[in-house]
């Protein structure tokens, strides 16, 4: 992966999610292991969503209860998908839940900008444990965590 650079943001969220768990990422100096993602695709699209229709790869937040959620939108422009960032670890703590993601990553400082290109990826996809939606969010497909986790 030359250049921190990670071309399959085009393809379904919840292969995107799955490929991410293990990968590095470097937004403002910091590194962060994804250790739990979760795919969205559909749903009803609210103002709140409009990360779920930008250009693959492409950062989105959606505010959510005064915090700052940071979403990747996958498969094209305009498509509702997107993988939610939910868990990450920086060196050996780790920040569990999508609101301590966003806010230990500036989560603000982040939209709009390509992963890949404006944000470094780095390392290999790590195995993971799939878990089933829960029936909350309407567009949920599961979350995929870092085995061992």
């Amino acid at each position: 992966m030359p250049h921190g650079k990670w071309e399959n943001f085009k393809d379904k969220p919840k292969y995107v999610a799955k490929k991410l768990i293990g990968r590095t990422i470097e937004p403002e100096g910091l590194v962060a292991e994804i250790i739990e993602t979760e795919p969205y695709k559909s749903g009803n699209q609210t103002e709140r969503r409009h990360c779920m229709m930008l250009a693959p790869g492409q950062i989105g937040i959606m505010p959510h209860r005064g915090l700052s959620f940071i979403n990747i939108a996958t498969e094209e422009a305009g498509i509702p998908s997107c993988v939610l960032i939910r868990a990450v670890r920086i060196d050996d703590v780790i920040y569990d839940g999508p609101g301590k993601v966003g806010k230990i990553l500036n989560a603000r400082n982040l939209e709009y900008k390509i992963m890949g290109k404006d944000i470094p990826i780095r390392g290999q996809t790590k195995p993971s444990t799939f878990y089933a939606p829960k029936d909350k969010a309407d567009n949920s497909q599961g979350r995929y965590r870092l085995k061992g986790i």
